[in-house]
């Protein structure tokens, strides 16, 4: 399957991916890594990870990222990824943070929780 991202209600596909980051919003993370397969670690400011060049990145392959060393506060994870049109701010390539997916332990309480709640709402009636 091929990964989407979704803009204003359009959804575009995802052609590849040229840029993974750990983001650091308060400036304390202190990171390493080496370069591999032509994608060079960058430690610049407020973010830690790899980048290539577009048409270059990862287009239905995968590649393993392991920081070296990773310290300090991580406040997210982010991409650069190329889509297959031109989104409505011009162009075609876009960084995104992923939206926070539930762990399925946190989903699978959540479901418990509200079948609980169901039941006691058919036993008032």
């Amino acid at each position: 399957p091929t990964a989407t991202l979704t803009y204003n209600a359009v959804t575009y596909n995802v052609m590849e991916v040229f840029g993974v980051w750990a983001l650091d919003e308060n400036n304390d993370v202190v990171g390493t890594g080496t370069n591999q397969n032509g994608w060079t670690f960058d430690s610049g400011n407020g973010i830690r990870g790899w980048k290539t060049n577009p048409n270059n990145g990862i287009l239905g392959s995968s590649l393993t990222f392991n920081y070296s060393t990773l310290t300090g506060t991580v406040e997210d994870f982010g991409y650069h990824i190329r889509i297959n049109g031109t989104l409505p701010t011009g162009g075609n390539t876009a960084y995104f943070r992923p939206e926070a997916v539930p762990e399925p332990a946190s989903m699978t309480a959540l479901a418990l929780g509200l079948v609980a709640a169901l039941k006691r709402r058919r036993n008032r009636s």
